[in-house]
């Protein structure tokens, strides 16, 4: 509970600075960006340091390295503009809740956004991806004590090319 709270507070520490070191770019209106008529992404998952038994090993091209703490799920993609599940995302957060049925650890779920809009709006935008994640993990008989969520916006891209790919949310086993 310690280090969750710890966890937290280093979160939302290096958001705020961020937030006032960075600024806000102004955003266009009614300004559609390329990625938004692309197809949403297939499934693929990101490579981690260990991978349990029900989880797909990941692929480097889709997050950045896992720290050794840290172990993550199957990463679940979200389409531009939106915290709604897709029917894929739901099909792999039903297997990653298999795995967290049989381990007991808790997890933080981390949002992302693509670099499209302002540093507040891509933070909210997160933040709701993760909940969203965290309501459906429930759903599914993970107790929510368990489930932290965080949000890191438009930080930490996978993919300076295919923004599809940063538009997502990756569920991290702590411990």
């Amino acid at each position: 509970m310690i280090r969750n709270s710890k966890l937290a507070l280093c979160a939302t520490i290096v958001l705020a600075v961020a937030f006032f070191t960075l600024g806000c770019k102004p955003q266009q209106k009614n300004a559609v960006p390329p990625a938004a008529q692309q197809p949403a992404p297939q499934q693929e998952t990101p490579q981690s340091v260990q991978t349990p038994p029900d989880a797909v090993p990941q692929t480097p091209a889709k997050t950045a390295e896992a720290k050794t703490e840290n172990l993550s799920l199957k990463t679940v993609y979200f389409d531009y503009n939106q915290a709604a599940l897709t029917d894929s995302a739901k099909e792999t957060l039903r297997s990653n809740a298999k795995f967290l049925a049989k381990d007991k650890r808790s997890v933080t779920v981390e949002g992302y956004c693509d670099d499209t809009g302002s540093i507040a709006y891509n933070a909210k935008l997160g933040a709701k991806r993760a909940r969203a994640v965290k309501r459906y993990y429930t759903r599914l008989g993970i107790s929510k004590e368990r489930i932290s969520v965080a949000t890191l916006g438009k930080h930490n891209p996978v993919s300076k090319k295919d923004k599809s790919l940063n538009r997502r949310a990756e569920t991290k086993i702590n411990g």
